[in-house]
């Protein structure tokens, strides 16, 4: 039995295609979460969503419809926590632990007294801010850079 050189060309240039395409979406992962462009949402040491400026975006939409909010209201690129969690599947939790870009910046709060003023909002830089929208507008971590559900 002779295998044709052309199918073991074509199988060797598949898997180098394929594993390529591994090691580029690892990279861009790691670039993403380390300058807090791409927010792990992590669950039980598993990681359950990966959320970014774009996605804020999204939910912000889609909450802002689901709410039926009003069109003289603040339409500046929030959604609340407790609706970003809700979508991405995180529920059997505790504990909400918020993590900054600069290490010290660590937000811990109990599950249940999240409250909806507590909103993300993406900023021009790609990044994504948590804001307390009743007490002043209160920066509470300039740049996430992970989200922590704890038991």
């Amino acid at each position: 039995m002779k295998i044709d050189k052309r199918i073991v060309l074509g199988l060797i240039f598949i898997v180098v295609i394929v594993g390529s395409a591994f090691l580029l979406e690892h990279t861009v992962k790691v670039q993403g979460s380390n300058s807090a462009r791409i927010i792990p949402v992590i669950q039980n040491n598993e990681t359950i969503a990966f959320v970014d400026a774009g996605v804020i975006e999204q939910l912000r939409e889609q909450e802002h419809a689901m709410r039926e909010v009003s069109e003289g209201s603040d339409n500046t690129g929030e959604v609340s926590l407790e609706f970003v969690l809700g979508s991405v599947g995180g529920f059997d939790y505790r504990y909400i632990e918020v993590k900054g870009l600069d290490d010290s910046e660590t937000w811990r709060l109990e599950q249940s007294k999240l409250d909806p003023a507590i909103v993300l909002s993406s900023n021009m830089s790609g990044t994504v801010a948590m804001i307390n929208s009743e007490d002043g507008r209160q920066i509470l971590i300039k740049a996430i850079k992970e989200i922590h559900l704890i038991k």
